[in-house]
C-alpha cells in the first residue's frame, strides 16, 4: 500500500517547478563537500515535473540517472527506451533511492508520462488546442522546438505536450515540444478523465465504450474495439474513474468529440508508480494544486 505524501504548491498560476533552484547548489557544501552524490537513501517513488537538469531534478532532489531505464511514453508499461536526453517540463514517475536531507538520489527506473499530441489547430497567448482538445498555458511552460531551442507557436504547427491533469479536467501544459512534418511519426493523443466504460464481451477480447472528460461541458467519446484497440497495462480494468490517455493513428480516426482509439493507457497513479520487484514504502507527488468543487487535485493526481 502505498503512503501518499502530498507536496502541494498552493499557488493559483504555478508550474509545478517552485521551490527547486536552491536544490541544484549541494556542491562544495558541509555536509557534502566535494560536491560528489554522497547518499543513504531509502526506496521510494515520485511524480512529478523534471524542474532542473544535470541528472534530473524532480520534487526538488537531484536524481543521478545514468544508469536508469527510462521508459519510452507510448510503451510506458512496456520495454521501450527512451533514448534521447530528458528536458524540462517533462512529466515522470521515478522510481529510486534518495535522501531528502542532501537532496540526492538515484534514479533506476522512470516512466515518461505522455500527454496530448498532434497538429495545433488554434493559439492564444494562455491557450491552445491540438486534436479539438483545450489546453491551458502559463508563465512557465517551456516551448522548444526539435532541437531543445526556445520557440514560437503558431498554427498547423506539430506538438508534444506534457503536462498535469487539473480539476477541472483541462491539460496544463509543463513543456510543449515542436516537430518537422518529416519527423512527425507519433501517434496522435488526447488527455482526460474515463468517467464511465461499458463492456461487451467478443471473441477477441472487451470492446470499451469511454466518455472521457477533457474539460468543459461535452466529454469526447472513446471507442476501444477489442480487435484493433488495447488496454495498457493489459488486464486494466477501464470501469469506474480513471486518468487514461488516449492514442489513435492519427487525428483523421477523430470524427468531433468522437475518437475510434488503438490504445488506452491507465495513468492512475497506482498504475504508473507500481514497478516489478519495488519495495517502496514512500509516493512523493508535488505539482499543481487545484480545486473543483469538492475534488482538489495535486500533480494532476486526485486527493482525497
Amino acid at each position: 500500500t502505498l503512503m501518499l505524501a502530498l507536496s502541494a504548491l498552493l499557488q493559483a498560476c504555478g508550474g509545478g517547478s517552485g521551490g527547486e533552484a536552491d536544490r541544484d547548489a549541494y556542491a562544495g557544501t558541509t555536509d557534502n563537500p566535494g560536491g560528489v552524490a554522497v547518499y543513504n537513501g531509502s526506496e521510494s517513488t515520485y511524480l512529478g515535473t523534471v524542474s532542473g537538469l544535470g541528472s534530473i531534478v524532480v520534487n526538488g532532489v537531484r536524481f543521478e540517472t545514468t544508469s536508469a531505464h527510462v521508459l519510452d511514453s507510448d510503451d510506458l508499461y512496456g520495454s521501450t527506451e527512451y533514448l534521447s536526453p530528458m528536458g524540462m517540463g517533462m512529466t515522470v514517475a521515478l522510481q529510486g533511492s534518495a535522501d531528502e536531507t542532501q537532496w540526492l538520489g538515484r534514479a533506476n527506473q522512470i516512466r515518461l508520462i505522455g500527454g496530448v499530441r498532434g497538429t495545433l489547430s488554434a493559439y492564444a497567448a494562455q491557450q491552445m488546442t491540438v486534436g479539438g482538445q483545450t489546453i491551458v498555458l502559463n508563465d512557465q511552460t517551456i516551448v522548444v522546438d526539435a532541437s531543445g531551442a526556445t520557440a514560437s507557436l503558431q498554427v498547423n504547427d506539430f506538438v508534444n505536450v506534457f503536462g498535469l491533469m487539473q480539476a477541472d479536467n483541462t491539460f496544463l501544459a509543463t513543456r510543449v515540444q515542436k516537430a518537422s512534418v518529416a519527423d512527425f511519426v507519433w501517434d496522435a493523443a488526447w488527455r482526460g478523465q474515463s468517467n464511465s466504460a461499458v463492456s461487451s464481451s467478443s471473441g477477441l477480447g472487451t470492446d470499451w465504450t469511454l466518455s472521457l472528460s477533457t474539460g468543459g461541458t461535452t466529454p469526447y467519446t472513446v471507442t476501444c474495439p477489442a480487435a484493433s484497440c488495447r488496454v495498457e497495462p493489459a488486464g486494466a480494468d477501464l470501469s469506474g474513474l480513471h486518468a487514461v490517455r488516449v492514442l489513435a493513428a492519427n487525428d483523421s480516426l477523430r470524427n468531433g468529440r468522437s475518437i475510434v482509439a488503438s490504445r488506452i493507457q491507465v495513468l492512475d497513479a497506482t498504475r504508473v508508480l507500481s514497478w516489478a520487484g519495488s519495495a517502496a514504502s514512500v509516493t512523493k507527488i508535488k505539482g499543481v494544486a487545484s480545486i473543483e468543487g469538492t475534488q482538489w487535485m495535486t500533480g494532476g493526481v486526485p486527493a482525497a
